[in-house]
């Protein structure tokens, strides 16, 4: 049964030919770029104000410096899942950076945050 015959196949776009379909221009391609790095960038700088006030506003800072690792991490794997077909293996790399981060990051809340052999007091 062809579907594009039946009373709701003529509602439905048929896929495009590759020669038929838009193609950006040069100049197009490098303002999706940019603008794309921007609002990359503008998270990237809201994301990171937000917990640098709450760091700043810390009276003992410590387990901080692993954080900050755990986030290199991260960010030295993106370099990786961009270069995806660039680099051998790039995303078994990535997730290799991924994986540490992550690490990391557990290692950090679980020496600074769950400290172990002490039990937390409750009103009950």
């Amino acid at each position: 049964m062809d579907f594009k015959k039946t009373k709701f196949g003529k509602f439905m776009n048929c896929r495009v030919p590759a020669s038929k379909r838009y193609q950006p221009t040069e100049y197009e391609h490098v303002a999706n770029c940019a603008t794309h790095g921007l609002w990359i960038l503008l998270g990237y700088v809201a994301m990171g104000a937000v917990p640098a006030l709450v760091i700043l506003s810390m009276v003992e800072r410590t387990g901080v410096c692993e954080l900050a690792v755990g986030g290199v991490f991260y960010g030295v794997g993106v370099v990786f899942f961009k270069s995806d077909g660039l680099v051998p293996f790039a995303h078994a790399i990535w997730h290799l950076f991924v994986a540490v981060g992550a690490a990391i990051h557990y290692y950090a809340i679980w020496r600074y945050l769950y400290l172990p052999g002490t039990q937390l007091q409750t009103s009950r």
